[in-house]
């Protein structure tokens, strides 16, 4: 019996053995004979160092895959020469490439999603840059015309992109990657899209915490769907006037929501100045919400970041009505609204939101 029992246990060993061995991240990086190559977690604090080896002399390297479950993942030889995986349990990954240009000449195996990744960022990588050069030639040829021959492609990129990424999204449900390609298509018009996947990724990842978190940006999104009409809010300036959202009706606003004490606020609020010198004249105003209770610390916080826009709060930080009203559970957080009052997208930021905004200013102007 003794030895049935011994005989087991060295199976499982051996068996345990052979599967530990099996997850491992592996391939050859030519250019990187003895460069350090690095494997980054992608976190809410930032990117995280997981592991790090030095290439051999043909630049071949192996690392363990660390992952318990399926998460983004930075490989890089430097900050700016890097790629994206998405690692999964058990997967043994094999990633070969240059290390002069790594995005552009790896080939990877042994990751579907990882695969997906390279697709949906080669897209849009190769649209950026045939768009890109396309501006300058025509810039060239019509450099007073600049700004309009921007605007026109921009809008030319997000609409070919927001088609393949609908189509990517419908075939790819069961995928993280598709959380990615949410950033290029219409809230307005792919609600029930971003729905099914939704309910796809829950029933195959239920406790994974991008999903968890997809699942709660779903839930704000079908409270106060696009093309629903936005709540009213009527609040008080700094000066003690009021001023109600209704009031902008026939001009594209921008909700922004912040407060003075919120630092991803302020340091977002030097883009959405800029946004505002970009397109305000062009029917395009912005509403500026604060979740503030001290006015003193909100009007020093608007003077210091060149707020110029108009700004309204209650003073009652999160026990305001418009917390409620729009459902608001993190700041900064945005609303884009058409001339009628409807709305367009939420959570929007950087480029994601200047297209929406191009599109929507575009729109019978």
């Amino acid at each position: 019996m003794r030895l049935i029992i011994l005989f087991i246990s060295l199976l499982l060993l051996f068996s345990c053995a052979n599967k530990e061995k099996s997850k491992k991240i592996y391939g050859r990086i030519r250019n990187a004979e003895k460069s350090w190559i690095y494997l980054q977690k992608i976190s809410e604090q930032g990117d995280v160092t997981i592991d790090s080896v030095m290439g051999e002399r043909d630049g071949s390297f192996e690392m363990r895959n660390p992952s318990i479950s399926p998460e983004f993942y930075i490989l890089r030889t430097n900050p700016t020469n890097l790629i994206f995986l998405i690692l999964k349990p058990g997967e043994n990954v094999e990633v070969n490439g240059d290390a002069k240009n790594l995005e552009l000449t790896y080939k990877i195996r042994g990751s579907k999603d990882s695969e997906l990744i390279q697709k949906l960022r080669n897209k849009d990588r190769l649209l950026s840059d045939s768009l890109n050069k396309a501006y300058e030639i025509l810039r060239a040829e019509n450099p007073e015309n600049k700004d309009s021959l921007g605007m026109q492609l921009q809008q030319i990129y997000a609409k070919e992109m927001e088609t393949y990424a609908s189509d990517f999204i419908s075939k790819n449900l069961n995928s993280l990657v598709s959380l990615s390609a949410t950033k290029f298509i219409n809230q307005q018009s792919e609600l029930s899209l971003m729905n099914e996947l939704r309910d796809s990724l829950a029933k195959t990842y239920p406790d994974n915490r991008y999903v968890k978190d997809y699942i709660t940006l779903m839930n704000e999104l079908n409270e106060l769907p696009p093309n629903s009409i936005c709540p009213e809010i009527t609040l008080k300036t700094p000066e003690g006037k009021t001023v109600s959202l209704s009031s902008l009706k026939g001009k594209v606003v921008l909700i922004d929501f912040w407060a003075s004490w919120c630092a991803p606020c302020r340091r977002e609020n030097p883009n959405v100045v800029e946004l505002y010198k970009k397109y305000n004249g062009k029917d395009f105003e912005i509403f500026g919400v604060s979740l503030d209770d001290n006015v003193a610390a909100w009007k020093n916080a608007i003077e210091k970041d060149r707020i110029s826009w108009i700004q309204v709060s209650d003073l009652k930080k999160w026990e305001s009505q418009v917390v409620r009203d729009f459902h608001i559970e993190a700041i900064p957080y945005s609303i884009l609204i058409d001339r009628k009052g409807k709305i367009i997208a939420k959570g929007l930021r950087n480029d994601e939101l200047e297209i929406r905004i191009m599109e929507a200013v575009g729109k019978n102007s």
